[in-house]
């Protein structure tokens, strides 16, 4: 196990993690065991010590000094930033979020599938085919 000590100098929050870059190097931990021990994320340009864990894991994470530069957000709001997908929200459910992938998936397996056969396809005829890919695929055929 290793003490780190440095300027955070990027911030990531994907796939329910929390990482740091110091040093050059990325650390990270699980977002709900940020939380148990954490109420803010890191900031860019805060002086922190942590325990790498002898790999590129964020244990104990302390701020020596805060940045300043940018307000800490809280673990259960989305950090801003450009690029990012947005963060889970309750609005959407687990059950309609995995019919939209489905759907998706069989657009997109249609689309491929049609491409495929040189005919000549509407919009329509995709669209109805994708609906046969969606029933096989969710099991409600």
């Amino acid at each position: 196990m290793g003490q780190v000590t440095g300027v955070v100098n990027k911030v990531g929050t994907k796939w329910g993690k929390v990482s740091v870059e110091v040093g050059g190097n990325w650390y990270s931990t699980k977002l709900e065991w940020w939380h148990e021990k954490n109420t803010d994320l890191p900031c860019q340009g805060d002086e922190v010590t942590f325990d790498d864990g002898g790999k590129n894991y964020l244990k104990n994470y302390q701020v020596l000094n805060a940045s300043g530069n940018a307000p800490h957000n809280p673990v259960n709001q989305a950090p801003a930033s450009g690029g990012s997908a947005p963060a889970r929200t309750a609005s959407v459910s687990d059950d309609a979020r995995q019919s939209a992938i489905i759907r998706q998936n069989a657009l997109t397996n249609a689309v491929n599938y049609t491409v495929g056969t040189n005919a000549e396809n509407s919009p329509e005829d995709v669209v109805e085919l994708a609906k046969v890919f969606y029933a096989y695929t969710s099991g409600t055929e």
